[in-house]
């Protein structure tokens, strides 16, 4: 769609629906990589498991 300005530009945008992934930034992108995998079923259990692999080394360092 397009919405046209007083002086002549224009603005073209897209309405979706869902989730949005900002992956301009690392974290964004890191997280829409996790998110995206953890849908897919043949990755699913692998993140999971690897994700709680990581939570456990990190919460063995805490005091």
């Amino acid at each position: 769609m397009k919405v046209s300005g007083q002086d002549g530009t224009y603005l073209q945008y897209y309405k979706f629906s869902g989730r949005r992934d900002d992956a301009g930034d690392k974290r964004g992108y890191i997280k829409a990589i996790i998110d995206s995998a953890l849908e897919r079923e043949d990755l699913k259990g692998v993140i999971e498991k690897y994700l709680r692999e990581i939570w456990k080394r990190g919460k063995e360092g805490i005091t």
